[in-house]
């Protein structure tokens, strides 16, 4: 019972902490000069918002803000995929580390989880750009910093999507063949991996407009489908197959494991679960098409952490008490199929519907943040080829550049799939997810470490409505040591392949960032707000914290 106890009481305090920072967060951006205008017509509002104070810090903005707070929301909560993460990565964490690492882990990356939005979000607010990290580094460190963490975090992304796609492309591969009685084969492999690609690449090139309608419809689906389940579950009168208490436990009751998970098969199930609470940051990618970026960019990349966070942990928790095999005896759909009986092909069709459409909506969302991301790279020269194709339309929006991020991913992805076959069909791609979640995370701590060096150096940060005051440099400090303690456990599972192709890629982008910068005559950019004084920064809305 005393596992019980400290899993409830972590998830709890999960929940306390978020909410005193919204809340936190929301009494600075009351006091603040920003507000979001909803009396003033949306011309004033985009004539006298995000768009001057950009022009001061020396950005353009070359699309109008359209979308509202919850399609910005919408994009990042879609992009976290938790669906696809419970069908095809739950199990195998599981079976790696054991029910504890969601009764107990969850709660705890969780946390940390929040925290890194908390700084996401306060950088988003201060400089409202669409390139991101790429941006908030640049304005403290620098552009050669800048355009690390930038290349960074745009490689992250573009692997994990790579990766997510081939997870779903296998996953869809062998539950169709189960619907319809055919056997699987690399051939079906392939075709869903175009097919995702395609549409995928089709949806993504929408008009600002049509992207947000098509966020806020991949919002709702994951929403629906995780209230559906719970409602089901709770309206069937039984918990679970097994007794909650399974999930705060180190083994599972039927593991065909003869001994408990050590640590290093705990710290490998935690990371395959943290997939769940990636890509909130995504939401900056959509700044310029975003009304009120300053409050409504932030809010996004918070709310949709944290509801991940919350949703995440209930969700896999019911979906794992339901199972009534061990995690490494059978599958998610084998094992709800013989608790509730019928035709296994209706389950097998609906729930591969579900998934397919989850897929679609986050895969659109994370070409549509990596292209955007690039073309603002591409707009000061840090950005390999940006001059070639960063053209942006009023109808296709990122267009060039997004044709661009889809064949560089389609090439990751066949990569990936062509390795991931000969383990069998049973074998993850997880050296793939554990680059890119190094990458990731390396930006993440060169933002938050950045952000510390500036508050140590006596460096003025761009700070919006949306901060947290007081508490912001520890949670900066607290991020920043997250991140690299996560390093360091990533690094740890990397194998020498990995590591090899980590170094080339490595080299190569520091020789391009090197020769984007020399051609650019921007070696050094000084940071932001070194022309700017405070009265100058308090007239539009923009704080000095220290």
């Amino acid at each position: 019972m005393s596992a019980v106890f400290v899993g409830f009481s972590l998830f709890i305090s999960v929940c306390v902490a978020a909410l005193l920072l919204g809340n936190l967060a929301q009494r600075h951006a009351a006091s603040a000069l920003q507000r979001p205008l909803p009396d003033i017509s949306h011309d004033v509002r985009r004539a006298a918002g995000d768009k001057h104070g950009l022009y001061q810090q020396g950005q353009a903005r070359q699309q109008i803000g359209r979308m509202n707070g919850f399609a910005a929301f919408s994009f990042s909560f879609s992009g976290m995929g938790l669906i696809g993460c419970g069908c095809w990565l739950l199990l195998p964490a599981v079976a790696q580390g054991g029910p504890a690492v969601l009764g107990i882990g969850w709660p705890v990356i969780g946390l940390f989880a929040v925290l890194s939005a908390c700084i996401y979000a306060s950088s988003a607010s201060g400089m409202p750009s669409t390139g991101g990290v790429y941006h908030w580094v640049s304005s403290i460190l620098g552009n050669r910093w800048g355009v690390l963490a930038g290349g960074l975090h745009i490689a992250g992304q573009a692997v994990l999507y790579a990766v997510s796609n081939v997870l779903a492309a296998s996953w869809l591969n062998m539950t169709l063949s189960e619907a319809f009685g055919y056997e699987a084969s690399p051939i079906g492999q392939y075709a869903l991996l175009a097919v995702l690609f395609a549409v995928q690449s089709w949806t993504g090139a929408r008009d600002p407009v049509r992207l947000g309608r098509l966020f806020v419809a991949g919002a709702w689906l994951e929403i629906a489908t995780m209230l559906i389940v719970i409602a089901i579950v709770v309206c069937s009168g039984e918990i679970g197959y097994w007794p909650i208490q399974m999930i705060y436990e180190q083994k599972h009751p039927v593991d065909v494991m003869a001994a408990s998970p050590d640590a290093t098969s705990v710290l490998l199930g935690l990371l395959l679960l943290y997939r769940g609470m990636i890509g909130g940051e995504r939401a900056a990618a959509m700044t310029e098409e975003t009304a009120d970026a300053r409050v409504h960019t932030p809010w996004a990349i918070f709310l949709s952490t944290a509801y991940a966070v919350v949703f995440g942990y209930l969700f896999f928790a019911i979906l794992l008490v339901q199972i009534p095999f061990s995690p490494e005896a059978g599958g998610l759909l084998t094992g709800i199929n013989a608790i509730i009986g019928g035709d296994a092909s209706k389950l097998y069709s609906a729930v591969a519907v579900i998934v397919f459409m989850s897929t679609l909506f986050s895969g659109a969302g994370n070409l549509a943040s990596i292209a955007r991301t690039w073309d603002a790279m591409a707009r000061e020269r840090a950005a390999l080829m940006g001059e070639r194709f960063r053209i942006v339309t009023r109808r296709k929006g990122q267009a060039r550049s997004l044709a661009v991020t889809v064949v560089g991913c389609a090439m990751i992805s066949l990569s990936v799939l062509m390795v991931h076959a000969r383990g069998g069909e049973s074998a993850l791609p997880v050296q793939p997810m554990l680059l890119a979640f190094l990458l990731l995370h390396a930006a993440l701590a060169i933002v938050a470490g950045g952000r510390c060096a500036a508050r140590f150096s006596g460096i003025a940060i761009l700070s919006g409505p949306w901060r947290l005051g007081r508490i912001e440099p520890w949670t900066e400090r607290l991020t920043a040591a997250w991140a690299i303690a996560w390093l360091g456990g990533i690094a740890w599972f990397l194998s020498a392949m990995t590591w090899s192709i980590l170094g080339v890629a490595g080299l190569l982008l520091s020789l391009t960032a090197a020769l984007r910068l020399k051609k650019s005559g921007k070696e050094q950019r000084p940071p932001l707000t070194a022309t700017r004084s405070g009265s100058e920064r308090n007239a539009h809305g923009v704080h000095s914290s220290n």
